[in-house]
């Protein structure tokens, strides 16, 4: 039975594709499209068939294309650029507010840096207030102002 309306199907395409278009305008002024014509009122021959694209609009559609690609290839790179500065403002951020703990849990007395001539020397309270100072300026210029 499946092999009857297969074969029945497949017999009856050309007829289907040498089938006739008729467009026709009703008197409200509607396009019609129909197999047949209308009786009644004036109607064309519509061929169904897509013709070839001039070869003006087909570089037309190129050149377009090649700037949406160049165009999406630059948002590519801005969001790549965007991403990278994001990654090391992150980076910047985790060690500020490391700087900025370190400082917190530590009185002066117990933080020290090595000078120009290589020792070792204790921080005073009016360097450890700049140093904390600065910890907090890193903090608020690369994690938007969250600590």
């Amino acid at each position: 039975m499946n092999r009857r309306f297969l074969l029945s199907l497949l017999l009856a395409l050309p007829l289907v594709a040498q089938a006739e278009i008729y467009r026709w305008t009703d008197a409200q002024g509607r396009a019609h499209f129909t197999q047949t014509p209308p009786p009644d009122a004036a109607y064309k021959k519509v061929d169904p068939r897509v013709s070839p694209a001039n070869t003006a609009d087909a570089d037309s559609l190129r050149q377009k294309a090649e700037g949406f690609d160049k165009a999406r290839e630059e948002l590519a790179k801005q969001q790549a650029e965007t991403e990278a500065k994001a990654q090391l403002r992150a980076g910047a951020c985790m060690r500020a507010q490391q700087r900025a703990r370190l400082m917190e849990e530590n009185p002066p007395n117990r933080l020290s840096s090595i000078n120009d001539k290589g020792e070792k020397e204790r921080w005073t309270p009016e360097k450890y207030d700049a140093e904390k100072a600065k910890a907090q300026q890193a903090v608020e210029q690369n994690c938007d102002g969250s600590k």
